[in-house]
């Protein structure tokens, strides 16, 4: 697990670049993403007519399991996702709170 987080983590200047240019560019970034994303109610909404399960309760799974697996997930891949942005600004700790 400590080879899968080393691999993906940035070192202070690539993290400094990475910031600097998400601040520069954040407009045009966000304005891309949001021309291709589908509003969260039309996800869910489209899910449950389709008998997803949409929560871990949903799936069987403990609600403090589930919590845990948001928290912890993004250290066993090498990938850097929305769950490493979410971790290192603060913001994961609060989302995983409403996971049930």
């Amino acid at each position: 697990m400590i080879e899968q987080t080393a691999r993906k983590a940035l070192d202070e200047a690539t993290a400094t670049a990475l910031n600097q240019r998400l601040e520069k560019d954040w407009t045009k970034i966000s304005g891309r993403l949001k021309a291709v994303m589908l509003p969260y109610e039309k996800l869910y909404n489209a899910m449950k007519a389709a008998g997803c399960q949409l929560t871990g309760s949903d799936l069987g799974l403990d609600s403090e399991f589930y919590r845990d697996a948001v928290r912890y997930s993004r250290f066993i891949r090498d990938r850097f996702s929305m769950l490493d942005i979410a971790g290192d600004s603060g913001q994961l700790e609060e989302f995983a709170k409403g996971c049930r």
